[in-house]
């Protein structure tokens, strides 16, 4: 009943078109204990998968999702859907979290691109260097690197950079407006 006396399903709130149709952002943090954070979490996702499909195939990209702390979501059975699936109705997922090891194989292998941010905890920095190593071989190395990387600094990967290539993020406040 927790989820329920939170009220989100009340007469009055936004549907999940409303929500799809601009810049959204739901923040579950607030919630009142890690189950309701899931328990809801898997309903918005598996809603946004269900509204994709209805929407049918398209080219190009009409929405993104994008899940910090995504260790809490990443091997539910909608997120793995969308990370099947989402590119052929036009979306693009993003999962962002400081606990690389927390995901599923399904998802790190559904994921078209991988961006590594500095982990400094030694357990996380290797299961990151396991998704991004070529070879098992360097996985030490890389972790070591994953480690040391300076801020805004990553190692990314996808199928046009199969080796982990270094990259730096422009920060939002180095941005110029568009």
């Amino acid at each position: 009943s927790d989820l329920f006396d939170l009220g989100f399903f009340d007469a009055g709130t936004d549907s999940l078109d409303d929500l799809m149709g601009r810049a959204s952002i739901l923040r579950l943090s607030q919630l009142p204990s890690e189950g309701v954070k899931r328990a809801l979490g898997s309903i918005i996702l598996r809603s946004a998968y269900n509204a994709l499909l209805r929407a049918g195939h398209i080219q190009g990209l009409r929405l993104v999702i994008v899940i910090d702390e995504a260790h809490r979501v990443a091997n539910l059975d909608p997120t793995i859907a969308l990370m099947r699936e989402a590119r052929a109705y036009g979306a693009g997922v993003i999962l962002s979290s400081q606990q690389p090891g927390d995901f599923d194989e399904k998802v790190i292998s559904n994921a078209g691109s991988h961006l590594m941010l500095q982990l400094t905890d030694t357990k996380a920095a290797k299961a990151a260097a396991k998704i991004m190593a070529a070879q098992s071989s360097g996985v030490s190395k890389t972790a070591d690197m994953i480690r040391q990387l300076p801020t805004f600094t990553g190692l990314f990967r996808n199928n046009h950079y199969p080796h982990s290539t270094k990259v730096r993020v422009t920060p939002h406040f180095e941005r110029e407006e568009a």
